[in-house]
């Protein structure tokens, strides 16, 4: 079983086909989930080294059948999901037939977790991106009793999650269907949550009611990330201009064996990015989402989807670094670590996203002036007349 940070990508395979829950999933220091063993309760079955991803090869995927631009007809729905609105489209279709849906979602406080969901409400949570490794602990075993109950299933992950969902399930029944997304690498959770707890730390009067990873009223373009305290939005760049660095993803996202085009999931969804070159008429502002189809239960999926335009592509037109190649590793990524157990979220940001503390406060003062600029003339121009008179 790979159970250090270089050689396991948090699947949870190995704690949930564990016979005697003798593998518990834990944090590691960059709050990343590690498997650990109870020596004491293992029994030697060796079938969490069968079920590992890592040890055991990766699974053969698909290539794409068939790709397409595509985006929910109603631009109001895109605008509270992200890119074209495909994983809401594709979740609220399993619901409506009585299906499981799984995503990932916000938790209380603000932690990602995958959860199950039977109903459009609960389906809500799923909505908007989530750059942060979600919390898997639990999933796999519930997504087995709902397929061997005949539910019809939707599991929405990560290409390495979807991956050891497989190989956890073993055969995949045709009441099971795998939408990977395309993925620029899992930042770490504690990362996330020291985020967090920072803007709370910056709005101390008040109350975090709800956070975006992107915030869709700035555009699919815009990587500003929304936090909203006591009903008053605050956006900011920090957390996504650190994710771009790759700084804090987990080792084995440098590795990854799954950003191939032989993808894990029936069906592949993602930002279409580049779909300004193929038809400019087709850049929609609220949003659009790639999506590959690889299998034929993915095409029967797909089609079935109402309330969506779709466009067809060809993929080397809009193919991009995340589909088919991991993301390299910082030079810095060591001392990023290093410094960040020294000192604390603030400094790292200041450091390694704006290059200084001093650079980050000029930068922010002009993004300020930038963002007020039409307020501030106004309001100059409106007491020099007060002066004038």
């Amino acid at each position: 079983m790979a159970d250090t940070e270089d050689r396991c990508c948090g699947c949870t395979a190995c704690a949930s086909v564990c016979p005697v829950q003798a593998i518990r999933m834990e944090p590691d220091i960059k709050g990343f989930l590690i498997p650990r063993i109870d020596t004491k309760k293992c029994i030697g079955c060796h079938q969490c080294e069968q079920v590992c991803i890592y040890q055991t090869g990766t699974l053969q995927g698909e290539g794409a059948k068939a790709c397409y631009a595509a985006w929910r007809k109603d631009p109001s729905m895109r605008l509270v999901s992200q890119s074209g609105g495909m994983s809401a489209a594709m979740a609220e279709m399993v619901v409506q037939q009585g299906g499981v849906v799984y995503g990932a979602a916000f938790r209380e406080d603000f932690s990602v977790h995958h959860v199950r969901c039977t109903t459009q409400e609960e389906c809500e949570r799923l909505r908007g991106s989530k750059y942060v490794q979600s919390d898997m602990r639990g999933i796999f075993r519930q997504v087995r009793v709902d397929i061997s109950a005949g539910m019809l299933v939707l599991f929405l992950g990560t290409p390495c999650q979807i991956a050891g969902l497989r190989k956890f399930v073993g055969e995949i029944p045709d009441n099971l269907w795998l939408v990977d997304l395309i993925c620029f690498g899992v930042p770490s959770p504690r990362v996330w949550n020291d985020f967090v707890s920072w803007m709370r730390r910056r709005h101390p009067k008040k109350v975090l009611e709800e956070a975006r990873f992107r915030d869709p009223r700035q555009g699919w373009r815009k990587y500003q990330s929304a936090f909203r305290f006591s009903g008053n939005w605050y956006t900011t760049e920090d957390y996504n201009d650190l994710f771009g660095t790759a700084m804090s993803q987990r080792m084995t996202c440098y590795d990854c064996k799954f950003k191939t085009l032989s993808r894990q999931g029936d069906i592949t969804i993602g930002d279409c990015w580049g779909i300004e070159r193929v038809d400019k008429s087709l850049d929609q502002k609220e949003g659009v989402s790639l999506v590959l189809v690889h299998t034929e239960k993915g095409k029967t999926f797909f089609d079935a989807l109402n309330d969506i335009e779709k466009y067809p592509l060809q993929l080397e037109h809009v193919l991009q670094p995340c589909l088919c190649q991991p993301t390299t590793r910082p030079e810095q990524a060591d001392a990023f670590w290093q410094e960040y157990d020294q000192h604390n979220i603030e400094w790292v940001i200041a450091k390694y996203v704006y290059g200084g503390i001093w650079r980050m406060r000029t930068k922010k003062t002009e993004r300020w002036f930038r963002k007020h600029k039409k307020e501030l003339k106004r309001n100059l121009l409106s007491l020099v007349r007060k002066i004038l008179q």
